[in-house]
């Protein structure tokens, strides 16, 4: 139990914060500062500090990704990052709300719902105000993707898709790894995504072994997202939302929600929307957002009855 001076017989898989119920307040806390305030700035996040280094890299020297340097960071950042973390909250257990609390900013660093909606917000009001220069610069500061070459339809189809790809890697996969391991999960779950992010932008194409890590991580979050982005699509969607049957990839998520708007990427794997007639306008990404949303409010609610049921479990056998 966190708090307690007795040293523990083991160590828990749960990373520190072991108690299940615990870890309830942690997202709760964690989902707060996220809606209310965005979540920890820039420069609290851990996760945006192994990115930027990658993306260093990837300017500087395009193939590190696939050499010695981008083994290395795939394999030792991600767990010096998870292991700093354990090391952290292992130290506060003398004082449980300090570690409650730094249990949510680990858990608010990894996972990205109000932040989400913050860019995609900002693009679209860019762009209804007729300043593609500023959407571009919303979009590439919140994604991480080069957007010089985009005109304003082009911006509505990277913001689509950008908000696709994240519902899996920043909603549904901290939410799994937080689940299953506590708030350490979650951090090197964003680590090795954010090698992968710094490495390959657009979550497609060469990069390299973060890329194939980040890939493996998110096997059960994108089919899982796939499912529930088709469900929050008909329930919130535009009428007459198409119900794409994109590839069970890492890309699914993004390939799916494009589907259901009729919005073509053609950067993405899996196969074209069913039908691509609707135009490439600032309300597309308001439609879009609604659904991830949806989405991501589910997968909150998914994440507390694991919880709970776990919680609920632990206190039959104790």
């Amino acid at each position: 139990m966190v708090g307690e001076n007795t040293a523990p017989t083991r160590y828990s898989p749960r990373a520190v914060i072991a108690s299940p119920a615990v870890d309830v307040l942690v997202l709760l806390l964690a989902l707060a500062w996220d809606q209310l305030l965005g979540g920890p700035p820039a420069l609290l996040r851990p996760g945006d500090w192994l990115e930027l280094g990658a993306a260093w890299i990837r300017r500087r020297a395009r193939r590190a990704a696939a050499g010695p340097a981008g083994f290395l960071l795939a394999v030792l950042a991600p767990a010096a990052l998870g292991t700093g973390a354990w090391l952290l909250l292992r130290a506060l257990e003398p004082w449980s709300w300090l570690q409650i609390l730094v249990g949510a900013w680990l858990l608010g660093s990894s996972f990205g719902l109000g932040r989400l909606g913050a860019g995609a917000r900002g693009v679209r009001e860019a762009l209804l105000r007729g300043n593609p220069e500023a959407a571009r610069a919303i979009l590439e500061r919140a994604s991480g993707r080069e957007t010089a070459a985009l005109d304003p339809p082009g911006l509505v189809a990277e913001t689509v898709e950008w908000l696709g790809e994240r519902t899996s890697r920043a909603l549904a996969a901290p939410l799994l790894y937080f689940a299953l391991f506590g708030p350490v999960g979650a951090v090197v779950q964003r680590g090795v995504d954010a090698l992968a992010t710094g490495f390959a932008p657009r979550g497609v194409g060469s990069g390299g072994l973060p890329h194939l890590l980040a890939g493996f991580l998110n096997l059960l979050p994108a089919r899982a997202a796939v499912r529930l982005l088709r469900a929050a699509g008909r329930r919130v969607g535009p009428e007459g939302a198409a119900d794409p049957d994109p590839l069970p990839d890492d890309a699914g998520p993004a390939r799916c929600l494009a589907g259901l708007l009729e919005i073509p990427i053609p950067g993405a794997q899996g196969p074209p929307p069913a039908r691509t007639s609707r135009p490439r306008v600032p309300p597309r990404i308001e439609e879009a957002w609604r659904i991830v949303r949806l989405t991501g409010g589910v997968l909150v609610l998914l994440a507390l009855a694991a919880l709970l049921a776990l919680a609920g479990l632990r206190a039959l056998g104790s």
